[in-house]
C-alpha cells in the first residue's frame, strides 16, 4: 500500500498543508499548520488504516522534520 506524504510548506505569508501535492489547508502559523497535518495523518490512520509521511519545511524549503 502506497503512503500519502503530507507537507508543511510556506506560501507566502502562510503555511499550506498538502497531501500528495494537493492542497489541503492554508494557516497563519507553522504550528496550526503542523496540528492540522498531525490531525489528517491520524485520520487517515484511523479511517483507512493507511501510513502516511509528514514532511514540515522551513521558510527557506529546506526540510525541518519529517516524521512516518
Amino acid at each position: 500500500m502506497k503512503r500519502d506524504r503530507y507537507e508543511v510548506v510556506p506560501a507566502g505569508k502562510v503555511w499550506r498543508v498538502t497531501r500528495n501535492g494537493q492542497g489541503l489547508a492554508e494557516c497563519k502559523t507553522q504550528a496550526a499548520a503542523i496540528e492540522v497535518a498531525v490531525k489528517a495523518c491520524r485520520h487517515r490512520w484511523a479511517s483507512h488504516k493507511q501510513t502516511a509521511e509528514l514532511v514540515i519545511k522551513r521558510r527557506d524549503g529546506k526540510i525541518r522534520d519529517s516524521r512516518t
